[in-house]
């Protein structure tokens, strides 16, 4: 079976985003005693949306997202569906920065990882007990 080349850049994103995965995992597993967590999701969509076509992109992101959704405590599916709302929105802004330059594409990362931060941030207060104390803690945390 060979791969096109669009299938191969969809494989080659998502190995990427697996390895950036297992070295937060490590991160955050070192950073458990003094009570920290690091969250990048916005490195997960960004390089998809600025750099790669619309759906290689797409397909890339929606894929990292099950990833992540596999191993998180949430409903299977947030994650590759606000990836891809993410990764939509990032595509139709696009033409209005230049995802070339590195200085844009930080920006525009960490950009895009507080929306979805807060985006999930929302999503998941329900679920908690205590929604004012624990949606105040996670946002004096970010």
């Amino acid at each position: 079976m060979k791969l096109t080349l669009g299938q191969r850049r969809i494989l080659v994103l998502f190995g990427c985003g697996l390895v950036l995965w297992f070295l937060i995992s490590q991160v955050n597993h070192y950073l458990a005693p003094a009570r920290l967590y690091v969250w990048v999701g916005g490195l997960y969509v960004t390089f998809a949306a600025t750099r790669l076509a619309s759906q290689e992109g797409l397909y890339a992101s929606f894929l990292t997202g099950l990833l992540l959704d596999a191993v998180a405590p949430v409903a299977f599916g947030l994650h590759a569906f606000l990836f891809g709302i993410a990764h939509i929105v990032l595509v139709r802004l696009r033409h209005r920065f230049a995802g070339d330059v590195t200085i844009v594409a930080a920006t525009v990362a960490l950009l895009t990882n507080l929306a979805l931060f807060v985006v999930f941030t929302v999503t998941q207060l329900g679920a908690m007990g205590e929604s004012a104390a624990v949606g105040l803690r996670l946002l004096m945390d970010l």
